[in-house]
């Protein structure tokens, strides 16, 4: 089996990040990494630097992964009975939706639906739905589709971060955590249990301490073991804020803590310090 290249690509804040991974038959490792802001008009624009293959790398990728910015998408969380059958979960699901984007026809949508909990003695189950535009959707294929790229999968950031998390943080698996994609305007809060989605919430907020308070909050809430953070918005007053609460544990997550990089790209310096902006690109790239 010779190399094959993947690209990940990750972008919120009017920034993306895109990571290139090397796979050989039992090796994978970081080739390529950037980091750039929005420069274009379309879109699409967190695509621009594999559109126009301004690194050389780029002619040998052949696939590419994307983590959406989450707020570019639906995310909601909603009870559902659990004794209804197929077509009327599909309507709850279809309601649920609609009061949300009212306008919007089930057609235009592409929805990944999770079981978060299920209250087996109320017979209710706690659903997350992740909803995006299918023209959007589209749209990103057609792009890489113009410059012979394939569109492996698409995700979010958060979902992403869980897989980098998984490949990372092994002793992570077996507790119960919170994972959270801390942006500059907006903060993605997971619960995982053994690994599993359990809860989930986001807050739109900018101020470092309002950050802090929410993180705390939600921490408490799960009894979580353990706080995992990662995105642009893991600033010095964000982990200074979470150093002074003492009871919260917390790690900035490294997506290179068992994921090699090429010694060329360590030898630049870009990534030291800055391990946590490039968990999404990494963790979509990670994904199968």
């Amino acid at each position: 089996m010779g190399k094959k290249y993947i690209a990940g690509v990750s972008f919120a804040d009017n920034a993306a990040q895109v990571a290139v991974l090397e796979l050989r038959r039992d090796h994978v490792s970081v080739v390529h990494l950037e980091e750039y802001k929005n420069g274009m008009n379309d879109g699409v624009w967190f695509l621009e630097s594999l559109r126009e293959k301004k690194a050389k790398i780029f002619k040998k990728v052949s696939k590419v992964s994307i983590a959406l910015d989450c707020a570019s998408v639906i995310l909601h969380s909603f009870p559902m009975d659990t004794s209804l059958n197929h077509a009327e979960q599909r309507e709850h699901l279809k309601w649920e939706l609609s009061t949300i984007v009212p306008n919007a026809q089930p057609e235009e949508q592409i929805n990944d639906v999770h079981v978060l909990r299920t209250r087996t003695q109320d017979g209710v189950a706690e659903m997350f739905v992740v909803s995006a535009r299918r023209a959007y959707l589209q749209q990103i294929h057609r792009a890489l589709d113009e410059c012979k790229y394939e569109l492996h999968l698409v995700d979010t950031n958060h979902f992403a971060g869980q897989y980098a998390l998984a490949v990372n943080y092994p002793e992570a698996k077996e507790k119960t955590i919170v994972l959270a994609s801390i942006g500059e305007q907006r903060m993605d809060m997971g619960t995982l249990h053994n690994s599993k989605l359990i809860g989930y919430r986001y807050v739109c907020e900018s101020l470092p301490e309002e950050k802090v308070k929410q993180l705390a909050m939600f921490v408490r809430e799960a009894s979580a073991e353990a706080l995992y953070i990662f995105g642009a918005g893991c600033t010095f007053a964000v982990m200074k804020g979470l150093q002074e609460l003492g009871d919260v544990k917390f790690t900035k997550t490294n997506p290179f803590r068992r994921v090699p990089i090429s010694s060329s790209l360590r030898d630049t310096g870009l990534i030291l310090g800055q391990e946590h902006k490039f968990v999404a690109c990494v963790g979509v790239a990670l994904r199968k």
